[in-house]
């Protein structure tokens, strides 16, 4: 009866979550209650307050995400499938202990018909032509910075599908694969199965690759494969949560990557915003900034200095004026 209850509990949850596009569900258990919000265009909205079978739920979303449901007491990451109506979703579960209580977040990835292209990403005319000049490098890194939900991810998959269409060969490491994309070879890291970021850099590196995508600087390593990578002759992607083209500078540094090489093969950090839409219209509208090059970049690279916070506000106000162009597909 339990099993029963706490599926249906679940089920009810997850598809209202899908109905209203959300794309987080949070959920806080504290003794047997469970408070449950959903994400939706940015802004975190309460949906129901169960004062009872909290734990039963808990429980039922660790089983599906195959964790220790024993466990509340360390933090866990795991994901399942949910379909839905002909629709197919995927889940990723995060787990963290709180105070009286657990915290889960769920993120809900979308399976999109097809990628978007380059050319669907609402990129000006001036700014589409400095990307495909920047693409057209044989190696460096590429940083794509923004908030969790900003599509950091679909811009990099426009990416990978453009240069692979192109010849080149090109490689992803990501936690988890959220779509197929034709042409990329993609390999979706398994900690606990032992393929690691670490395992599976060295092993690209002997694919002869060239352009390899890291779904996230997350940490030391990531942040040292990617500098290392670039240096090697590669095209390096990667996305970073950083607010800005000073906020991606000051990640890096602060997860252990040298000055000297990140100064040496840091070629644009594209920044996404996520923008409320005008009311009465549903979902999302994504702002992408392209910063690139040496005039945006001249003061850090010579001498040290972060970009100007000034300069940046000056390249922010010219997306407001129009001069750069503006993403607004739904991710």
């Amino acid at each position: 009866m339990e099993a029963f209850t706490a599926a249906r509990l679940l089920q009810q949850m997850i598809d209202a979550a899908i109905t209203a596009n959300a794309t987080d569900i949070h959920l806080t258990s504290v003794n047997s209650g469970l408070r449950v919000a959903f994400r939706v265009a940015g802004c975190v909205r309460p949906f129901v307050h169960l004062t009872e079978r909290g734990d039963e739920v808990l429980r039922r979303i660790k089983a599906l995400a195959r964790l220790d449901v024993t466990n509340a007491h360390t933090p866990q990451e795991g994901a399942f499938r949910w379909d839905m109506e002909g629709a197919s979703v995927r889940l990723r579960v995060s787990t963290v202990p709180v105070y009286s209580g657990e915290s889960i977040v769920i993120r809900v990835l979308r399976q999109a018909q097809r990628p978007l292209t380059i050319f669907e990403l609402g990129l000006s005319a001036a700014q589409m032509g400095r990307l495909v000049t920047l693409l057209s490098e044989p190696q460096g890194l590429v940083l794509v910075a923004g908030r969790t939900g900003s599509g950091k991810t679909t811009t990099l998959y426009a990416i990978m599908q453009y240069l692979a269409a192109r010849g080149m060969q090109v490689f992803s490491l990501e936690d988890p694969v959220e779509m197929p994309i034709a042409g990329c070879r993609q390999i979706e890291v398994r900690e606990r199965s032992g393929m690691t970021y670490e395992v599976a850099v060295k092993s690209l590196l002997r694919q002869d690759p060239d352009v390899l995508m890291i779904g996230e600087i997350r940490d030391e390593l990531t942040a040292r494969i990617a500098v290392r990578a670039a240096l090697t002759g590669r095209l390096v992607l990667a996305t970073t949560h950083a607010a800005g083209v000073s906020g991606s500078i000051d990640r890096l540094l602060e997860l252990g990557a040298k000055q000297a090489l990140l100064s040496a093969v840091l070629r644009a950090v594209m920044v996404q915003r996520v923008h409320t839409q005008q009311a009465g219209v549903s979902g999302r509208a994504y702002r992408l900034e392209l910063f690139v090059g040496d005039d945006e970049m001249a003061g850090w690279r010579t001498d040290g200095r972060h970009v100007d916070s000034t300069r940046e506000e000056e390249l922010v106000a010219k997306v407001a004026n129009g001069e750069l162009g503006t993403q607004s597909t739904a991710i």
